[in-house]
């Protein structure tokens, strides 16, 4: 019977800036650092299961994510 090889939960990577190895950043991280760089200031928006990466990624940023009640809102 063969064993399964389980894969890291995410990548890691070398850092050439700071000269270590460190976790590879999320897609969702890189979303709201490019969002950053171009000055959006907030986001519309209703936090689902679909996007929950996204809007941890938005606390910890700049930017302000404005909730709203429904998609009509």
């Amino acid at each position: 019977m063969m064993g399964l090889a389980l894969a890291p939960a995410r990548p890691y990577h070398w850092d050439k800036s700071t000269k270590r190895v460190g976790a590879m950043p999320k897609g969702s991280d890189l979303l709201v650092r490019a969002l950053e760089n171009e000055g959006v200031e907030r986001v519309f928006g209703i936090p689902g299961e679909e996007n929950l990466d996204v809007v941890e990624s938005l606390r910890t940023s700049k930017i302000e994510l404005v909730l709203t009640r429904h998609e009509q809102a």
